[in-house]
């Protein structure tokens, strides 16, 4: 859940980006720099996030969290474009897919 809440911060912060007086379309490839590994290490509870590049409207990820040397959660995400909107699509743990959709990006909110 707070990877989510990660993406979901840096989408709304990006999603702020403006021309003048009228707002900017937002593109997937507005994401590229999430692109890489990403690592957290809470009270020796680790997190491991890897994004690909934005490619044939799609960002790939994994995520893996790691306390005392065992694996406590696992996810797999992607954003994703589909018809011309943005999604954040999750399955964490093997629960349930969920998706998001990114319904506003005006004033960095």
């Amino acid at each position: 859940m707070k990877k989510l809440v990660l993406v979901v911060i840096c989408l709304s912060l990006l999603c702020g980006i403006r021309a003048g007086a009228q707002e900017q379309k937002f593109k997937l490839e507005d994401l590229a720099w999430l692109a890489g590994c990403w690592e957290s290490d809470r009270s020796g509870r680790i997190g491991e996030e890897r994004w690909t590049k934005p490619k044939a409207g799609m960002m790939l990820g994994t995520g893996q969290t790691v306390k005392d040397g065992k694996t406590v959660e696992f996810e797999f995400m992607r954003i994703h474009e589909e018809k011309g909107e943005i999604f954040y699509t999750a399955k964490p743990s093997g629960q349930p897919e969920a998706s998001f959709k990114l319904v506003s990006h005006k004033d960095g909110k």
